[in-house]
């Protein structure tokens, strides 16, 4: 059985070099360097070591989310509204009323604020209305 490197152990287990050597000098190991080899009793006196540091890591972090912390974390990217919700993209209940009318589904209120707010910046001829949203 050939003798592992401490770089290649600590690799192994996913962690720095640094955390390896510091973890073998706990553990009353002598080690000069990450490319130093160790017996392989000491290799598994590392990795259990490393993996019970490891555990103990993220065993607190398991226990600090609540459902409702998971469920309220923000993510990246673009912000997601229930688009069944028109008073949160501006409307009234009359301007839901004539989009509704025109076609545009009641869950899809995000089309019809993309449709008003293009034609407020006129990124779209004003010809762009509650009758024409869906079909563009």
């Amino acid at each position: 059985m050939a003798k592992p490197r401490v770089h290649e152990i600590a690799s192994e287990m996913g962690v720095d070099s640094k955390v390896a050597l510091r973890k073998l000098r706990d553990l009353g190991e002598f080690v000069k360097s990450p490319s130093s080899t160790i017996q392989p009793p000491v290799a598994r006196k590392l990795r259990t070591a490393l993996a019970a540091q490891h555990d103990a890591q993220l065993e607190p972090e398991a226990e600090s989310q609540h459902p409702d912390a998971v469920a309220a974390r923000i993510r990246r990217g673009i912000v997601r509204r229930d688009d069944t919700d028109w008073p949160a993209y501006g409307f009234s209940l009359q301007e839901k009323t004539v989009w509704i009318r025109a076609g545009v589904p009641e869950t899809k209120a995000h089309i019809a604020a993309m449709c008003r707010d293009s034609e407020r910046r006129g990124t779209y001829p004003s010809q762009l209305t509650p009758a024409t949203a869906l079909h563009r």
